[in-house]
């Protein structure tokens, strides 16, 4: 092999190896939890927890929870309404990843049970 052979199988071998340590240290899974976790301390920035659940109605009481819930929905800052979403859809996209692992057979779009 020649130099420039040598030269040019070194430079793609050091992107082949980039990008494999890239795919390694930010996998999909550690990109979606490091995204829940940065929500989740924004919002429990934004928001009191133990006083939101302190001003919980009782659990019975449907009408109540229902009017609590709805005023709290409609006079939320738009960022909490945004970090609340956040979360909500990154932990179903978890729990949509963990079914299509475990029940191999659903998926988003359906799928046939293999034949024999």
């Amino acid at each position: 092999m020649n130099y420039l052979e040598n030269n040019l199988k070194n430079k793609i071998m050091r992107r082949v190896y980039a990008i494999w340590i890239l795919k390694r240290v930010f996998s999909l899974s550690s990109v979606r939890m490091l995204a829940f976790i940065a929500l989740f301390i924004k919002f429990i920035k934004e928001v009191s927890v133990l006083n939101v659940i302190h001003n919980l109605p009782s659990i019975t009481n449907i009408i109540d929870n229902f009017n609590y819930l709805s005023y709290a929905v409609t006079n939320t800052e738009a960022s909490v309404q945004l970090y609340l979403t956040g979360i909500m859809v990154i932990v179903t996209w978890f729990i949509a990843d963990l079914l299509l692992k475990k029940i191999p057979f659903i998926g988003i779009t359906g799928s046939r049970l293999p034949t024999n």
